[in-house]
Protein backbone atom coordinates (compact mmCIF):
# COMPACT_ATOMS: atom_id res chain seq x y z
CA UNK A 1 0.00 0.00 0.00
CA UNK A 2 2.81 2.40 0.92
CA UNK A 3 4.67 1.46 -2.26
CA UNK A 4 1.58 2.16 -4.37
CA UNK A 5 1.02 5.53 -2.70
CA UNK A 6 4.66 6.45 -3.29
CA UNK A 7 4.34 5.63 -6.96
CA UNK A 8 1.12 7.67 -7.19
CA UNK A 9 2.79 10.72 -5.67
CA UNK A 10 5.84 10.34 -7.91
CA UNK A 11 3.58 9.91 -10.95
CA UNK A 12 1.64 13.06 -10.12
CA UNK A 13 4.84 15.05 -9.62
CA UNK A 14 5.92 14.01 -13.12
CA UNK A 15 2.54 15.06 -14.51
CA UNK A 16 2.77 18.50 -12.90
CA UNK A 17 6.30 18.93 -14.27
CA UNK A 18 5.04 17.91 -17.71
CA UNK A 19 2.37 20.61 -17.47
CA UNK A 20 4.53 23.41 -16.12
CA UNK A 21 7.58 22.86 -18.31
CA UNK A 22 5.68 22.42 -21.59
CA UNK A 23 3.58 25.52 -20.88
CA UNK A 24 6.48 27.74 -19.80
CA UNK A 25 8.80 26.66 -22.60
CA UNK A 26 5.98 27.38 -25.06
CA UNK A 27 5.67 30.92 -23.67
CA UNK A 28 9.42 31.50 -24.01
CA UNK A 29 9.52 30.20 -27.60
CA UNK A 30 6.49 32.28 -28.61
CA UNK A 31 8.04 35.47 -27.22
CA UNK A 32 11.42 34.78 -28.83
CA UNK A 33 9.77 33.95 -32.16
CA UNK A 34 7.81 37.20 -32.07
CA UNK A 35 10.96 39.25 -31.45
CA UNK A 36 13.13 37.40 -34.00
CA UNK A 37 10.47 37.32 -36.73
CA UNK A 38 9.64 40.99 -36.34
CA UNK A 39 6.05 40.32 -35.28
CA UNK A 40 6.70 42.13 -32.01
CA UNK A 41 5.73 41.29 -28.43
CA UNK A 42 3.13 38.53 -28.71
CA UNK A 43 2.52 38.06 -24.97
CA UNK A 44 2.82 40.86 -22.41
CA UNK A 45 4.18 40.48 -18.84
CA UNK A 46 0.79 40.82 -17.12
CA UNK A 47 -0.68 38.24 -19.48
CA UNK A 48 2.16 35.84 -18.67
CA UNK A 49 1.48 36.35 -14.96
CA UNK A 50 -2.16 35.41 -15.50
CA UNK A 51 -1.19 32.33 -17.51
CA UNK A 52 1.28 31.13 -14.87
CA UNK A 53 -1.02 31.72 -11.89
CA UNK A 54 -4.50 31.00 -13.30
CA UNK A 55 -4.01 28.80 -16.37
CA UNK A 56 -1.15 26.71 -14.97
CA UNK A 57 -1.42 27.19 -11.23
CA UNK A 58 -5.06 26.42 -10.44
CA UNK A 59 -5.40 23.10 -12.32
CA UNK A 60 -1.97 21.85 -11.23
CA UNK A 61 -2.90 22.25 -7.57
CA UNK A 62 -5.62 19.62 -7.95
CA UNK A 63 -3.32 16.93 -9.36
CA UNK A 64 -2.78 15.93 -5.72
CA UNK A 65 -6.28 14.40 -5.90
CA UNK A 66 -5.43 12.29 -8.96
CA UNK A 67 -5.83 8.60 -8.15
CA UNK A 68 -3.20 6.00 -9.03
CA UNK A 69 -3.52 4.60 -12.53
CA UNK A 70 -4.69 0.99 -12.77
CA UNK A 71 -1.40 -0.40 -14.05
CA UNK A 72 0.84 1.58 -11.72
CA UNK A 73 2.06 -1.49 -9.81
CA UNK A 74 2.66 -3.45 -13.04
CA UNK A 75 5.21 -0.98 -14.35
CA UNK A 76 8.89 -1.50 -13.93
CA UNK A 77 10.36 0.83 -11.29
CA UNK A 78 12.23 3.84 -12.64
CA UNK A 79 15.90 3.61 -11.75
CA UNK A 80 16.84 6.18 -9.12
CA UNK A 81 19.73 7.27 -11.34
CA UNK A 82 17.29 8.25 -14.09
CA UNK A 83 15.81 11.73 -14.32
CA UNK A 84 12.18 12.68 -13.75
CA UNK A 85 11.85 12.78 -17.54
CA UNK A 86 12.68 9.10 -18.02
CA UNK A 87 10.41 6.64 -19.86
CA UNK A 88 9.51 9.05 -22.63
CA UNK A 89 8.34 11.98 -20.50
CA UNK A 90 10.94 14.27 -22.07
CA UNK A 91 9.67 13.48 -25.58
CA UNK A 92 6.06 14.02 -24.51
CA UNK A 93 6.99 17.35 -22.97
CA UNK A 94 8.74 18.43 -26.17
CA UNK A 95 5.78 17.33 -28.31
CA UNK A 96 3.26 19.25 -26.21
CA UNK A 97 5.49 22.33 -26.15
CA UNK A 98 5.41 22.35 -29.96
CA UNK A 99 1.61 21.97 -29.98
CA UNK A 100 1.16 24.90 -27.58
CA UNK A 101 3.56 27.06 -29.60
CA UNK A 102 1.76 26.28 -32.87
CA UNK A 103 -1.67 26.98 -31.36
CA UNK A 104 -0.54 30.32 -29.88
CA UNK A 105 1.24 31.50 -33.02
CA UNK A 106 -1.72 30.42 -35.18
CA UNK A 107 -4.08 32.46 -32.99
CA UNK A 108 -1.80 35.51 -33.18
CA UNK A 109 -1.44 35.16 -36.95
CA UNK A 110 -5.21 35.02 -37.48
CA UNK A 111 -5.81 38.07 -35.32
CA UNK A 112 -2.90 40.06 -36.72
CA UNK A 113 -3.03 39.26 -40.45
CA UNK A 114 -6.23 37.43 -41.47
CA UNK A 115 -9.33 39.40 -42.42
CA UNK A 116 -12.35 37.22 -41.60
CA UNK A 117 -15.39 37.84 -43.86
CA UNK A 118 -18.49 39.27 -42.15
CA UNK A 119 -16.63 39.85 -38.88
CA UNK A 120 -16.45 43.66 -39.29
CA UNK A 121 -13.12 43.57 -37.45
CA UNK A 122 -9.92 44.67 -39.16
CA UNK A 123 -6.84 42.53 -38.34
CA UNK A 124 -4.50 44.31 -35.94
CA UNK A 125 -1.66 43.81 -33.50
CA UNK A 126 -4.11 44.27 -30.62
CA UNK A 127 -6.39 41.46 -31.84
CA UNK A 128 -3.39 39.20 -32.43
CA UNK A 129 -2.06 39.74 -28.91
CA UNK A 130 -5.51 39.22 -27.40
CA UNK A 131 -6.06 35.94 -29.28
CA UNK A 132 -2.55 34.70 -28.45
CA UNK A 133 -3.16 35.40 -24.75
CA UNK A 134 -6.52 33.62 -24.68
CA UNK A 135 -5.34 30.59 -26.61
CA UNK A 136 -2.13 30.18 -24.64
CA UNK A 137 -4.20 30.26 -21.46
CA UNK A 138 -6.93 27.92 -22.69
CA UNK A 139 -4.64 25.40 -24.38
CA UNK A 140 -2.47 25.24 -21.24
CA UNK A 141 -5.58 24.64 -19.12
CA UNK A 142 -7.04 21.97 -21.43
CA UNK A 143 -3.65 20.28 -21.49
CA UNK A 144 -4.28 19.42 -17.82
CA UNK A 145 -7.02 17.01 -18.94
CA UNK A 146 -4.55 15.46 -21.35
CA UNK A 147 -1.91 14.94 -18.65
CA UNK A 148 -4.09 12.87 -16.29
CA UNK A 149 -2.80 9.69 -17.89
CA UNK A 150 0.08 9.12 -20.29
CA UNK A 151 -1.60 6.03 -21.79
CA UNK A 152 -5.31 6.00 -20.98
CA UNK A 153 -7.78 8.17 -22.86
CA UNK A 154 -9.49 10.93 -20.91
CA UNK A 155 -12.83 9.58 -22.13
CA UNK A 156 -12.08 6.24 -20.48
CA UNK A 157 -10.92 7.85 -17.25
CA UNK A 158 -13.94 10.15 -17.16
CA UNK A 159 -14.32 13.73 -15.99
CA UNK A 160 -15.78 12.79 -12.61
CA UNK A 161 -12.90 10.68 -11.28
CA UNK A 162 -11.09 13.85 -10.22
CA UNK A 163 -13.88 16.36 -9.69
CA UNK A 164 -11.61 18.92 -8.06
CA UNK A 165 -9.37 19.05 -11.13
CA UNK A 166 -12.40 19.37 -13.43
CA UNK A 167 -13.74 22.24 -11.31
CA UNK A 168 -10.30 23.86 -11.30
CA UNK A 169 -10.11 23.65 -15.10
CA UNK A 170 -13.60 25.13 -15.50
CA UNK A 171 -12.66 27.91 -13.07
CA UNK A 172 -9.47 28.73 -14.99
CA UNK A 173 -11.25 28.75 -18.36
CA UNK A 174 -13.98 30.99 -16.96
CA UNK A 175 -11.55 33.43 -15.32
CA UNK A 176 -9.63 33.81 -18.58
CA UNK A 177 -12.87 34.47 -20.47
CA UNK A 178 -13.88 37.08 -17.88
CA UNK A 179 -10.50 38.80 -18.10
CA UNK A 180 -10.75 38.93 -21.90
CA UNK A 181 -14.34 40.24 -22.04
CA UNK A 182 -14.83 42.44 -18.98
CA UNK A 183 -14.19 46.04 -20.15
CA UNK A 184 -12.07 47.03 -17.15
CA UNK A 185 -10.03 43.82 -16.95
CA UNK A 186 -9.69 43.61 -20.74
CA UNK A 187 -8.06 47.04 -20.79
CA UNK A 188 -5.63 46.01 -18.06
CA UNK A 189 -4.71 42.75 -19.80
CA UNK A 190 -4.46 44.29 -23.31
CA UNK A 191 -7.54 42.52 -24.70
CA UNK A 192 -10.01 43.85 -27.28
CA UNK A 193 -13.45 42.87 -28.57
CA UNK A 194 -13.55 39.83 -30.85
CA UNK A 195 -16.16 38.57 -33.30
CA UNK A 196 -17.99 35.25 -32.94
CA UNK A 197 -15.76 33.89 -35.71
CA UNK A 198 -12.63 34.70 -33.71
CA UNK A 199 -14.08 32.95 -30.66
CA UNK A 200 -14.90 29.84 -32.73
CA UNK A 201 -11.30 29.73 -33.95
CA UNK A 202 -10.11 30.08 -30.35
CA UNK A 203 -12.36 27.21 -29.21
CA UNK A 204 -10.87 24.91 -31.86
CA UNK A 205 -7.27 25.89 -31.12
CA UNK A 206 -7.94 25.58 -27.39
CA UNK A 207 -8.76 21.87 -27.62
CA UNK A 208 -5.89 21.15 -30.02
CA UNK A 209 -3.60 19.82 -27.24
CA UNK A 210 -6.30 17.36 -26.18
CA UNK A 211 -6.81 16.16 -29.77
CA UNK A 212 -3.07 15.66 -30.31
CA UNK A 213 -2.70 14.00 -26.90
CA UNK A 214 -5.52 11.54 -27.57
CA UNK A 215 -4.10 10.63 -30.99
CA UNK A 216 -0.65 10.15 -29.43
CA UNK A 217 -2.12 7.78 -26.82
CA UNK A 218 -3.86 5.72 -29.50
CA UNK A 219 -0.61 5.39 -31.45
CA UNK A 220 1.43 4.51 -28.34
CA UNK A 221 -1.10 1.90 -27.19
CA UNK A 222 -1.19 0.23 -30.63
CA UNK A 223 2.60 0.25 -30.74
CA UNK A 224 2.75 -1.39 -27.31
CA UNK A 225 0.22 -4.05 -28.37
CA UNK A 226 2.28 -4.88 -31.47
CA UNK A 227 5.44 -5.21 -29.36
CA UNK A 228 3.65 -7.65 -27.03
CA UNK A 229 2.87 -9.91 -30.01
CA UNK A 230 6.57 -10.69 -30.54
Amino acid sequence: MINKEGRRVYDNIRKILFSLISDNFAEIIVILFGVISGWGMILFPLQLLHINIVADGIPDIFFVYEAAEGDIMKRKPIDRKHSLFANGLGKRTGMMTVVLVVATLAAFFVGRFVEIPDSNIVPSMEIGVCMAFIINSWSSIINSFNIRSFRKSLFKIGFRTNKMLSYGILCSVGLTAIVATNPVLARIFSCVSLSIYHWLILLFLGILPLIVGEIHKIIMNKWSDQECMF
